[in-house]
């Protein structure tokens, strides 16, 4: 589940140009990409929502699912600015 989480995040970082330069420089990202690209991202988000609600119950799966939200944009931070600084 975290790795569903993490992708999201990947996904809707890249939506935007400056990321989606930054990880395949080798074109901008449309328009079109980039409203798929953020739909795929939150629809994986909400995904790993109900996932953990199913796994854990209402109130230890929420609370999981946001402390791993955290976790899981961290990682995504650290991978863009790795990614920038090579």
């Amino acid at each position: 589940m975290f790795f569903i989480l993490t992708i999201g995040f990947f996904l809707i970082a890249i939506s935007t140009k400056r990321h989606h330069a930054q990880v395949f420089s080798r074109r901008k990202v449309t328009n079109k990409e980039s409203r798929l690209l953020k739909t795929a991202g939150f629809s994986s988000l909400t995904a790993s929502a109900f996932l953990y609600v199913d796994d854990l119950g209402i109130t230890y799966g929420i609370v999981f699912w946001t402390g791993m939200l955290t976790v899981a944009l961290f990682t995504v931070c650290l991978f863009l600015t790795y990614k920038n600084n090579t």
